[in-house]
């Protein structure tokens, strides 16, 4: 019976021992004491560990949010981003860009990046059209040439003469328009089917037929057929 009795007791004990509280909390103010925070910690010892480690984060999040806070931002509107002049690019089409880069959060210099970009890409396309172009144009002079061969350079001059004399005045909706200005800036000027439509058109009007009355009219005007200036 009294060994039974001692094993008895002892299974009380134990389960009395699992549910204390550490006896440091008894230092605590009374409002801390059933604190469920403080108890997860056997001694003060293990408490004060947790609180240096906790600190230590805090202050490596504080220096972290410092150096976030110390980065450049978005300006505050779009109308804020200042971008230095790009060939190419219309002022327009980077006030249009302004609320996108807003939107998108870019910093004043990551914006002006991308519009630099732009501008380049721009004067690549740019270049390598007019690489296509100057390649084609001289193709296809070579081409008029040999097909032409001495008449060559009387049907060219036909052909300015033709589009001075009937062009003289020409308007549209009231207006005056410069028709060799719009042939290079259209680029109709050196285009092999417009060309070969006007020749066939001033062949219709040879050199002692101009309406002037005179040969060689058109003189030395320049602009008119751009390809073969």
């Amino acid at each position: 019976m009294a060994e039974g009795t001692g094993e008895g007791n002892g299974t009380g004990a134990g389960t009395g021992n699992q549910g204390e509280s550490p006896k440091w909390l008894e230092q605590l103010p009374a409002d801390l004491k059933g604190n469920a925070a403080f108890g997860s910690f056997k001694t003060i010892g293990d408490f004060a560990k947790a609180h240096l480690d906790m600190s230590g984060k805090v202050t490596e999040l504080e220096g972290v949010k410092a150096k976030f806070d110390a980065l450049p931002k978005a300006p505050a509107k779009p109308e804020d981003y200042q971008f230095d002049p790009v060939e190419g690019l219309d002022v327009n089409m980077l006030n249009d860009a302004r609320p996108e880069f807003h939107k998108l959060g870019l910093t004043n210099d990551q914006a002006k990046a991308m519009v630099a970009l732009e501008g380049a890409l721009w004067k690549k396309r740019v270049d390598a059209f007019e690489t296509k172009f100057n390649a084609d144009k001289a193709a296809e002079e070579t081409k008029l040439k040999a097909e032409w061969g001495d008449k060559y350079d009387t049907r060219i001059e036909n052909m300015k003469r033709f589009l001075t004399t009937f062009s003289k005045d020409f308007k549209v909706d009231g207006k005056t328009v410069d028709v060799g200005a719009w042939l290079n800036q259209s680029g109709m000027g050196n285009s092999p089917f417009f060309i070969r439509l006007v020749d066939a058109l001033a062949q219709k009007f040879p050199e002692d037929s101009s309406p002037s009355g005179r040969s060689g009219d058109s003189g030395d005007k320049k602009g008119m057929i751009s390809l073969y200036q």
